[in-house]
């Protein structure tokens, strides 16, 4: 339930640190926040005519999320541009020639395209879900979950096969596997 309190800052701190419920009467007191006890947040508001309209400002748990997919759209992408030979040596500082072996692979071939490029797309799709007004409606947030979910499984699997089959690093696959996981840490 959203409450309107005053313009000034201290109450609706106050309102919000101590969780105390301000009641619709301080409407006539000249508004500027909106205070919404179940969230235990306020708002700046829009005014349109006499409706008052909670600005929607994205979360930073979402802001992260986005971010993150982001991040590992880029790693992906880069990946994807070294498996298409249009960059002729990938980033590797720590595992000699790790990366080489693993994007080389039997494995990274499978697919009839980069399997770099399938994680590029995956986390552009997880950047759009996350970002998108509309991401708490079930036909949004369900294939969203989905996808994350089944990226931290995948990249766990790739993990173990890059330590037990492989038995080479790729630091920027494994960087890649960590930000699915955090972004599956984030959205449990």
């Amino acid at each position: 339930m959203a409450y309107v309190v005053p313009k000034s800052h201290a109450v609706a701190e106050c309102a919000f640190q101590y969780g105390v419920g301000l009641t619709p009467s301080c409407a006539c007191l000249g508004l500027t926040y909106a205070f919404d006890v179940g969230r235990m947040s306020y708002q700046q508001p829009y005014r349109t005519g006499s409706a008052l309209i909670n600005a929607s400002s994205s979360s930073s748990r979402q802001r992260v999320l986005v971010g993150l997919a982001i991040a590992g759209c880029v790693i992906a992408s880069y990946l994807t541009l070294y498996q298409l030979s249009v960059i002729a040596t990938v980033w590797e500082p720590f595992f000699g020639d790790g990366s080489v072996a693993i994007l080389h692979s039997s494995l990274a071939r499978a697919l009839p395209f980069p399997d770099a490029a399938l994680g590029a797309v995956g986390y552009l799709f997880e950047a759009v879900c996350a970002s998108v007004p509309w991401r708490n409606h079930l036909w949004v947030r369900l294939p969203y979950e989905i996808l994350v979910f089944a990226f931290a499984l995948g990249s766990v699997g790739l993990v173990l096969v890059q330590w037990g089959y492989f038995h080479a690093w790729c630091t920027l696959c494994l960087l890649s596997a960590v930000l699915s996981l955090v972004i599956a840490g984030i959205l449990s």
